[in-house]
């Protein structure tokens, strides 16, 4: 596949970014606002009606709605660290200083955007801007530090250090392992092995959290010859393995905590699981690991993709299309696509129907495609954190993985 294409879509993309500073929206602010945190765990109807608010909020003009709301565009810590992760790509693909210095600029935006708590016990963490509940229930302040968050930004820090040999870059990488390590909390298993918790404030086994954990500390372990790092990583991702089903996909929620969202799979979070498996498969050489991520990768492929020009959200339907679930499947097939050749045909043709169907002549890429009452519904918003970074670091992949 010729890749001017695709290179095209960033920089259009990356015009329309500039334009604005890289602020914007984002699908969970709403969640922000004291109406939905008052009605979205009361009785019957207003737990509806913050059901509602937070539908229609992303589909029903919803640039207009956030402004009535009060609700303003603003940074996240997630994309700081997905952009700068794809201007390391694009730097590496094409040797351009102009890159190299676009992602130092977001490596400094990183660092004055270090999560509150993190911040006071000196370890380096982020969080998401604006106050939120999770999906198990618990409440976060805004600029608390998670996992999840942490490690997205930890990526795009480590992939600086591995251009540039800036030893600074590594020094908060170690760090970012030191939060992991000392900060999260841990489930043990019958064997000894263990899931990091999502956050320092909660218990939750997220398996896609505790398995990019794993493989973040076991690169930086072997990186600075790091013992503790390594041996703590394949815990961690050991427990996930032992959870794998005997079709190859890991759920969401590990078996303890199922109940939270029963059997949850979905496009995204897989391929964050895959990609962290087989990073460590490829950093250790480890055939338990091999084999798994393998496993995974049959599953998803024949779940996700076939039949259709682009992957479904979920195993059993393809609506609502989400820009987080096409970025991250063009993520994950461009990492593995070298040692599998045979995920090609997907992985371009996922990125043809992209380009084609999802970005907008301004260069920004929309939130969903719904389908209600048997009509498409576009959700034209052009959420920073979930849409923009995420695809502007996937086609970014792309460009260096395919060329």
């Amino acid at each position: 596949m010729d890749t001017t294409k695709v290179l095209d879509s960033i920089s259009s993309l990356e015009k329309w970014l500039l334009a604005r500073d890289y602020n914007g929206y984002d699908p969970y602010d709403i969640k922000e606002l004291k109406l939905y945190q008052k009605t979205h765990k009361s009785s019957k109807w207003p737990n509806k009606l913050g059901q509602h608010l937070f539908f229609w909020s992303n589909l029903l003009a919803p640039q207009s709605l956030r402004f009535l709301l009060g609700i303003k565009p603003t940074h996240y810590a997630t994309a700081w660290g997905l952009f700068l992760d794809a201007y390391c790509n694009l730097y590496q693909y094409d040797q351009e200083d102009e890159y190299l210095n676009k992602a130092r600029y977001c490596q400094e935006k990183l660092i004055s955007s270090i999560a509150i708590d993190a911040k006071a016990k000196g370890v380096y963490a982020w969080g998401y801007p604006f106050n939120w509940h999770s999906g198990g229930g618990s409440f976060f302040p805004a600029n608390y530090s998670n996992a999840v968050t942490t490690n997205e930004v930890a990526r795009g820090i480590l992939k600086l250090y591995k251009i540039t040999h800036n030893d600074t870059y590594l020094d908060i990488c170690k760090s970012v392992c030191n939060y992991f390590l000392t900060h999260l909390n841990r489930t043990y298993d019958e064997k000894g092995n263990f899931c990091f918790s999502y956050s320092p404030r909660d218990h939750y086994q997220v398996q896609n959290a505790n398995l990019l954990s794993a493989a973040f500390l076991i690169e930086i372990g072997k990186l600075s010859n790091t013992k503790k790092f390594i041996s703590e990583g394949l815990k961690a991702g050991r427990f996930s393995l032992a959870q794998q089903a005997p079709e190859g996909f890991i759920y969401y929620w590990a078996k303890a905590q199922n109940e939270k969202n029963a059997n949850h799979l979905d496009l995204y979070h897989s391929g964050f699981e895959i990609r962290a498996i087989y990073r460590i498969a490829k950093l250790t050489g480890l055939k338990d690991f091999e084999t798994a991520y393998k496993k995974y990768l049959a599953f998803y492929i024949d779940t996700f993709f076939r039949n259709s020009d682009f992957p479904k959200l979920y195993p059993e339907r393809f609506y609502p299309i989400d820009i987080q679930g096409i970025a991250e499947s063009i993520n994950c097939l461009s990492n593995l696509q070298e040692d599998h050749p045979e995920i090609s045909p997907y992985l371009e043709s996922t990125v043809n129907w992209s380009i084609d169907r999802l970005q907008t002549k301004s260069g920004w890429f929309i939130y969903q495609i719904f389908k209600k009452y048997g009509v498409e519904f576009a959700a034209k918003i052009p959420h920073i954190r979930w849409g923009q970074a995420a695809m502007m670091k996937a086609l970014s992949e792309f460009t260096l993985h395919y060329s």
